[in-house]
């Protein structure tokens, strides 16, 4: 990453004649700036999260579900005073916490912005495949533990949650694919 952007700037530098930092001029005029972020028209908060559902169906919600959860666990964590540095109850890593919270602080950075595109939500997607996995890893965890006579049966409905996901991805493609056949 550093040595990219250290490129990046001696490059545009070159061609600039004077010291040039795109990356922070984008920022600075995007976020910033008085007019940059109206500019290209703007889009209402919930854009990113209609577009989220049609990218990635099921996930968004079990993200949602499962941010509440954690959430809730976290106030507990904090007011009881239970918080250890390496791992939080339950065996959730705080190397864990802190891949999961950097998605949900993009997109809810992106989301607060007037002008939204669904470019900038491509550097999290694998993030959010990788916090679905996750969620879905400590939720059949967590229910295995609360209802152990039940394990079989959730284990079942992840396997079908899996299954539902895969075929409505695969239809989503293929619509695409022959959409932009006609």
């Amino acid at each position: 990453m550093f040595y990219q952007q250290t490129v990046t700037i001696l490059v545009d530098s070159y061609y600039y004649g004077k010291a040039v930092f795109s990356s922070l001029n984008i920022v600075l005029y995007n976020v910033f700036s008085s007019n940059g972020p109206e500019l290209y028209g703007t889009e209402p908060f919930s854009y990113y999260i209609f577009n989220l559902f049609l990218n990635f169906n099921f996930v968004p919600f079990i993200l949602t579900v499962y941010i509440i959860y954690l959430t809730c666990q976290g106030v507990v964590l904090i007011n009881s005073k239970l918080f250890s540095k390496r791992k939080l109850r339950d065996g959730l890593s705080v190397k864990e916490v802190c891949t999961m919270l950097s998605m949900y602080l993009w997109v809810l950075n992106f989301a607060l912005q007037p002008h939204k595109e669904e470019r900038f939500m491509y550097p999290v997607y694998p993030l959010i495949s990788l916090n679905a996995a996750l969620a879905l890893v400590n939720i059949q965890k967590l229910l295995s533990t609360f209802l152990p006579k039940l394990q079989k049966t959730v284990t079942f409905f992840i396997g079908i949650f899996f299954l539902a996901f895969i075929l409505l991805s695969i239809s989503r493609t293929i619509a695409l694919y022959k959409g932009k056949l006609k």
